[in-house]
């Protein structure tokens, strides 16, 4: 089998991965874009339509994960779009594909006019936060997210303890 080296930023480490047609890589970077697309547009049903049955959503920051696609819809996606209607997701240069795993980094602003899904008030306030996702694919629909964030800059922006 045909390999390739893949360099991850802050480290040097390479590693070896066995060599994927580009049409794979930009595959999977289409599907996690037409997902970003579904939440920019304030869609949790069209966010859906990407996501396997199984589909795993885990924020460390959130404790433990959400399983199942009909889960996550309801209590991640649509909760937050109702907390922040005006929500823009954006994806920050180009995503690191390898198989069937996708990472990007990305900037989610937005103001804070809905109650968020634990029962905390809308604050009005506005923010702008950094992190990263990385993403699993299985069968052409994502499988798996896991979301690292700057929960500290968000909460200060929100007006919360932190």
């Amino acid at each position: 089998m045909k390999r390739r080296d893949v360099m991850l930023a802050g480290g040097g480490l390479a590693l070896l991965l066995p060599a994927l047609p580009a049409q794979a890589d930009d595959d999977v970077a289409a599907l996690v874009r037409k997902y970003i697309g579904a939440w920019n547009s304030h869609d949790a049903k069209a966010a859906a339509r990407y996501l396997s049955e199984e589909f795993t959503w885990y924020d460390p920051s959130a404790g433990n994960p959400v399983q199942g696609r009909d889960k996550v819809v309801g209590t991640v996606i649509a909760s937050y779009l109702a907390a922040v209607p005006d929500l823009v997701w954006e994806m920050l240069g180009k995503p690191i594909v390898a198989g069937d795993m996708l990472a990007l980094q990305w900037r989610r602003s937005g103001t804070n006019s809905g109650a968020w899904a634990d029962g905390r008030p809308a604050t009005g306030k506005s923010f702008m936060q950094l992190g990263a996702s990385v993403f699993s694919l299985r069968d052409g629909k994502l499988a798996t997210q896991s979301d690292y964030a700057d929960m500290l800059g968000f909460y200060r922006q929100m007006g919360w303890p932190a």
